[in-house]
């Protein structure tokens, strides 16, 4: 398992997470676009947790649901509960909520720094938001941009004259 996803998951996991402790943290760990790839990061984290509560609703057990997900190197070792499933449950939903926070915080304090991160080029408009439903993600929106540089004007004048 990545090191910037076991910091995640254990930063994560009894309160709201520090995102410039953190931030901090991927900075040393990835040199380039550390911020993208906490994002990253963090959707991939939150499917899972997604993937975890649809789990349950289909009737799986906590503890093959933590096999499976421990097996993949999806969490760290240890990381969910087992065999409760409301313990897993309410885990699932509590970590989603701490990633949708972060990503609030994200692009509230350092969303200029993500999209300088990706080079976006002049004459685009961007947008980075957050949308908070379910399960919680990112969203970058690209618009090229465009304007007119002269307006041709026609006149009756101008206009070639056709005869019949």
């Amino acid at each position: 398992m990545e090191l910037g996803i076991e910091k995640l998951e254990s930063t994560s996991d009894e309160e709201d997470i520090n995102i410039e402790q953190l931030l901090n943290e991927y900075r040393q760990l990835y040199t380039g676009q550390p911020v993208w790839r906490l994002v990253q990061d963090i959707q991939r984290q939150t499917m899972i947790y997604t993937n975890i509560i649809e789990q349950l609703k289909e009737g799986k057990s906590a503890a093959t649901i933590r096999l499976q997900l421990e097996g993949l190197e999806l969490v760290p070792s240890g990381t969910l509960p087992n065999p409760d499933v409301p313990e897993l449950l309410n885990k699932a939903f509590m970590k989603i909520g701490r990633y949708r926070r972060a990503m609030v915080e994200i692009v509230k304090r350092f969303g200029g720094e993500m999209l300088q991160e990706l080079s976006f080029e002049v004459g685009l408009t961007v947008s980075v938001g957050v949308d908070l439903g379910f399960p919680p993600a990112m969203t970058i929106a690209v618009e090229h941009t465009a304007t007119a540089q002269t307006a041709i004007q026609w006149s009756n004048r101008t206009a070639p004259v056709r005869e019949p």
